[in-house]
């Protein structure tokens, strides 16, 4: 539906060029028709950009939470994680009560992911979770929070965005009764 609707304002953005260089009479390969081109398209694209761009990401959201899982960010900020790096690597993540299963994609394509890496959590400390800062906002998704996660080998920083998701994904990790993944049920 999304495509649907974005290809019909592509086919609307040209009809709209096509209009308005007929009416100041210019020909239609000319300059005039090329700037008013861009015009359109910055005017009518941009926000059909964005719209498109949440829908579909609020779409995506939902259908992996249906499913325990999240689109996120995640690095090694102190000791070893098997396949991960101290560099962010955006991916997918499946939660399960003390782990998390993480598979990188490729090139932040939702389609290419390498194999999953599970990370056996330990505890999770959400207390502040903070903003994401700098450069981190290329790699993460912006307006993400980093909540860090501690295995047995490592300290992990995960990136979630919509902050909203963070009570959400927490539960799943830690578990329905609320106790911290590595600690007994009271």
């Amino acid at each position: 539906m999304v495509l649907v609707c974005a290809l019909l304002a592509f086919a609307l953005t040209l009809v709209l060029v096509r209009g308005v260089a007929r009416v100041f009479g210019a020909p239609e390969d000319g300059g005039l028709t090329v700037a008013l081109t861009a015009v359109v398209i910055v005017l009518v694209g941009a926000p059909l950009n964005v719209w498109v761009g949440t829908a579909v990401t609020r779409r995506v959201g939902e259908r992996l939470a249906a499913g325990d899982r999240l689109e996120c960010g995640v690095r090694v900020v102190d000791g070893h994680q098997d396949g991960l790096t101290r560099r962010w690597r955006p991916g997918v993540a499946t939660l399960h009560p003390g782990r998390v299963d993480f598979a990188h994609t490729v090139g932040g394509l939702r389609f290419l992911r390498r194999r999953p890496v599970t990370v056996a959590v330990r505890s999770v400390d959400a207390a502040l979770p903070r903003e994401v800062r700098g450069a981190e906002v290329l790699l993460v998704a912006p307006g993400a929070r980093v909540v860090q996660l501690r295995t047995s080998s490592a300290v992990l920083e995960w990136a979630i965005a919509p902050a909203e998701r963070i009570p959400w994904a927490l539960e799943r990790v830690q578990g329905t009764d609320g106790s911290s993944p590595g600690e007994p049920a009271t």
